[in-house]
């Protein structure tokens, strides 16, 4: 059942945070929102495929938060008043596009103004088209950054090219992945902000010859490598370093083979390998690495939980240094059903 929340609205007109987050409100935007022109921040579930144009008139909100739900769920919408809104400083909506630079142009006989007080958007999807790129370029101050490559929502019979990341030159965080929906056909560029501290990546199936795009980053310091990202069955490393990476998430990946050495990730402190079930070792030169504190594996192969034991003892032999802790979560024992789980 809905609640109606325009006693709310109606009543404290000089309201600064609303969070609805929590509460089902029905399935059109409530009306009256977009008088609490005072709103700093505002938290809603919506059950709609598009948010207003009334929104752009809460001038001041500085973060906005929304949750679809629905059965009928697509992506959201956000109206072209959305540029309106300059001391937009956080935006998290699940599955989000942004249209409305043309658009804006047309109904308003101008171009908007850029959001420079931007720092985090999520997530959005970015359209494989120029357009996207002039978006980008609205975003100069922006630092967090969750997208979604989507080839779905382009015109038929445009042409489709990857966004420029790299246009977000303050970004520090990225979390980017590929839809579904769009195989991408290798090869293509593809450049990532030098500012990025933090990447996670994934669903791009690009061969392993291409990892020196991430390792060419010189402040990363936390990478996950997700959902075939990278596709071959054997990851050889050779020169390529991560020289300031302190924490490596690997998940399902094809890996059968791992070839890194002790310089490859000479500061990394956390290693995070899961649902891999055909990598069985990892390189034996991590065991040199002392900064190396823990390694975690998940829902993998007992011949890799092996390994890992093995490492931890080879450590402490070759190196004297008896800090890495192990952590093993549902490990396959052999072919059988039941797992093991435990801490070393």
């Amino acid at each position: 059942m809905a609640l109606d929340v325009s006693y709310i609205i109606n009543t404290f007109r000089l309201l600064r945070v609303l969070d609805l987050g929590s509460i089902y409100i029905g399935q059109d935007f409530p009306p009256g929102i977009e008088l609490l022109i005072h709103l700093r921040y505002l938290a809603i579930l919506v059950d709609a495929n598009a948010l207003p144009p009334s929104l752009g008139n809460l001038r001041s909100l500085e973060s906005l938060r929304v949750t679809p739900v629905g059965q009928n769920f697509e992506i959201v919408q956000l109206p072209s008043t959305f540029w309106n809104m300059a001391k937009l400083r956080h935006v998290h909506i699940n599955d989000c596009v942004i249209y409305g630079l043309c658009h804006y142009e047309q109904t308003f006989s101008r171009r908007p103004s850029k959001l420079v007080n931007l720092i985090t958007l999520s997530s959005a999807y970015l359209l494989l088209r120029q357009e996207t790129n002039d978006l980008l370029r609205m975003f100069p101050n922006l630092q967090k950054l969750r997208c979604i490559f989507s080839g779905s929502l382009c015109s038929p019979g445009s042409s489709c090219q990857l966004p420029r990341l790299d246009l977000l030159t303050r970004l520090e965080c990225l979390n980017v992945s590929c839809d579904n929906s769009i195989k991408l056909l290798y090869p293509f560029e593809l450049k990532f902000p030098c500012s990025l501290k933090k990447l996670t990546f994934s669903g791009f199936q690009l061969p392993w010859s291409e990892i020196s795009i991430i390792t060419e980053l010189p402040y990363l310091e936390i990478l996950k490598l997700k959902f075939n990202v990278f596709v071959g069955e054997v990851w050889d490393m050779g020169d390529n370093k991560f020289p300031k990476l302190k924490f490596l998430e690997l998940s399902i990946l094809n890996i059968v083979l791992w070839n890194a050495f002790d310089t490859s990730f000479p500061v990394l402190e956390r290693l995070v390998i899961s649902s891999y079930y055909k990598l069985e070792k990892i390189p034996c030169s991590f065991r040199d690495i002392i900064t190396l504190e823990i390694i975690e594996v998940k829902w993998c192969k007992h011949t890799l939980a092996n390994s890992v034991l093995e490492l931890k003892d080879e450590q402490l032999e070759y190196t004297g240094y008896d800090n890495l802790k192990v952590h093993l979560h549902h490990i396959d024992p052999s072919d059988e059903d039941d797992t093991l789980s435990c801490e070393v």
